[in-house]
């Protein structure tokens, strides 16, 4: 049931857990104070001594997220790789041929004698 106002009063409606009230009553009649003080002094007390303010954070900008690689995009890595390895491959043939050309020289333009494979003799 409403209760009237009265002058200079105001009420006050709000649903709390059920056993937050039922506790608070509990506090109350033990100390054989009304709920109206208790709640009154609670407030008072929050007031005068509030917690600090949430700081305004601005918003993160938003991460942009980039799209998955299309098939276009894996056959341009592919054949990327393909032209490094053959790259790689160039040069390791034209040091082999600059090792075989350095040995001619050594051995007055006789290519090198091929190791005889097998047991070495004693």
């Amino acid at each position: 049931m409403a209760r009237k106002n009265t002058a200079g009063t105001k009420q006050l409606g709000a649903e709390l857990d059920s056993a937050l009230v039922d506790e608070f009553k509990a506090f109350c009649s033990d100390r054989g104070d009304t709920v109206r003080k208790h709640l009154e002094m609670a407030i008072r007390r929050h007031l005068s001594n509030p917690p600090p303010k949430p700081a305004d954070v601005p918003p993160l900008p938003p991460v942009a997220i980039p799209a998955p690689p299309t098939a276009t995009d894996l056959i341009r890595v592919d054949k990327a790789q393909e032209s490094e390895e053959t790259k790689l491959g160039k040069l390791d043939a034209r040091a082999e041929l600059a090792n075989d050309e350095a040995e001619r020289k050594e051995n007055g333009g006789k290519p090198k004698k091929p190791t005889p494979k097998g047991k070495p003799k004693k």
